[in-house]
């Protein structure tokens, strides 16, 4: 059954009818929690942006899979941009948004340079789907997917186009908010960043296999944008607007903890206005 239903999620038609109002309506009744967490990560977004100074109404959503982050990002009346290489996962978004027109899609990863790059796939349309081969490595060394029926982890893979997000906001213009969902590559796509205009972002820490390439990305981040500011959610961690951390504070927190995943959050420190 899973073998089939893989084969027909990669159909125009089966797309069309399984993100068409109707049957989204059917999911909300037949699995009422979905309509409780769909809720939940719009209520997420809002407190995230409460603190938000500017008036920009651009979000980045990156690695934005099959879009339900950008669901998400629509209902709190946003622009967003979404990039996803994978061809499965632009299709879905294509059926979803292709006639929002708050919405780009580009059919592109980003990474550190512009170029090309090679992209594993787990099966088509999949979050772990990625450009790194560490993840890729420990995913099928971990015995994390061991229960997978196909048994052909990671089985074909294809060389994309990518962009650094500093091109990016040239060519799409200047985000408030970027998201970064990689599995993986965040150091290698936040080392494409110079650029000043986002004020927060948010980036993965797949934990303990990322923590060296973690710690190095808030340095970074501190480097190129000093006295940002850095705030963990995800499992226990809950996102509380009194527990920003220095960069400092959030490397010794990841370091002295035992954590498998966390979010981060980086709010870039804004010049005041003059008198």
């Amino acid at each position: 059954m899973g073998k089939l239903k893989h084969l027909l999620n990669r159909t125009a038609w089966f797309k069309a009818l399984h993100y068409s109002k109707t049957h989204r309506a059917y999911q909300d009744w037949s699995r009422p929690q979905r309509l409780v967490e769909r809720k939940a990560e719009v209520d997420f977004y809002r407190r995230c942006f409460s603190e938000v100074r500017s008036e920009n109404r651009l979000v980045f959503d990156v690695g934005a899979n099959t879009g339900d982050k950008v669901e998400a990002f629509r209902a709190l009346d946003l622009n967003v941009c979404a990039f996803e290489p994978d061809p499965g996962g632009f299709a879905a978004l294509q059926t979803r948004y292709r006639k929002d027109a708050h919405v780009t899609l580009v059919n592109t990863a980003v990474s550190a340079q512009a170029g090309q790059a090679m992209f594993y796939q787990y099966r088509p349309q999949s979050a772990y789907n990625t450009l790194s081969t560490q993840w890729k490595e420990e995913l099928e060394n971990s015995g994390a997917l061991s229960n997978d029926p196909e048994k052909n982890l990671f089985s074909s893979s294809l060389l994309v186009d990518t962009v650094d997000l500093d091109g990016a906001i040239t060519r799409y213009g200047t985000p408030f908010f970027i998201k970064i969902d990689v599995e993986g590559h965040e150091l290698e796509m936040l080392q494409g960043l110079h650029s000043q205009s986002w004020e927060l972002l948010s980036f993965e820490a797949n934990l303990p296999t990322f923590l060296k390439q973690t710690l190095e990305a808030i340095g970074l981040i501190q480097t190129r944008f000093p006295q940002s500011q850095f705030r963990l959610t995800g499992g226990h961690l809950q996102f509380n607007p009194e527990n920003w951390l220095s960069a400092e504070q959030a490397s010794e927190f990841l370091s002295t903890q035992t954590l498998a995943y966390t979010e981060i959050f980086v709010r870039r420190a804004m010049k005041q206005p003059s008198a």
